[in-house]
């Protein structure tokens, strides 16, 4: 069974009140949800196990981060969702300063001026917003810079596992950021 987000039926029933069908935007923001949250491995021809693994977490948190913006969009709230996960922030910042390193890098030459300061701020233990990592490895991952090697992914199960968790922060992030506009409305 697929998970949509926990208040899809509610905005469907309060447009249907309103005698409308749900918008695009939140249609396209529900498929990519959808997709990022229910998908569960992919198969690489010619890849070992590990790389493959390796390159679906990282594609699983990609397609959470195009949930994101998808939801920013419809709800016309551009760079407001944050990611908040305090153990997650905490395990990063004393255990992955490798991720660290590889983000603050793609950040220097992709990111805008708020995700560098975002990271900033979170490698400075000023805030726990994972959004720059989430950002960063979608950043790596569109644009071909990504390879499980030099991320440090390969036979690193902690690692893969971290960054499935990373996806499912921002889904959850999403999911709770989706329910406060429905309940809004």
């Amino acid at each position: 069974m697929e998970s949509s987000p926990k208040s899809w039926r509610n905005y469907v029933e309060k447009q249907a009140k309103q005698g409308k069908r749900p918008q695009a935007t939140f249609s396209r923001f529900r498929a990519r949800f959808i997709l990022a949250k229910n998908l569960e491995s992919i198969s690489i021809n010619g890849l070992s196990e590990d790389t493959t693994k390796a390159y679906f977490v990282v594609l699983r948190l990609t397609l959470a981060f195009t949930a994101l913006e998808a939801l920013e969009n419809a709800i016309g709230c551009k760079n407001q969702i944050k990611v908040i996960d305090d153990r997650l922030a905490s395990q990063i910042r004393s255990r992955h300063s490798k991720m660290i390193s590889v983000i603050d890098k793609s950040l220097s030459y992709n990111g805008s001026k708020e995700m560098k300061e975002s990271l900033a701020r979170f490698t400075e233990n000023e805030s726990d917003d994972l959004l720059p990592f989430v950002y960063g490895l979608r950043n790596l991952m569109a644009h071909g810079q990504f390879t499980p090697t030099n991320f440090g992914l390969t036979k690193a199960p902690l690692r893969i596992n971290l960054i499935n968790e990373l996806a499912d922060a921002t889904l959850d992030a999403l999911d709770d950021r989706f329910s406060l506009f429905v309940r809004k409305l």
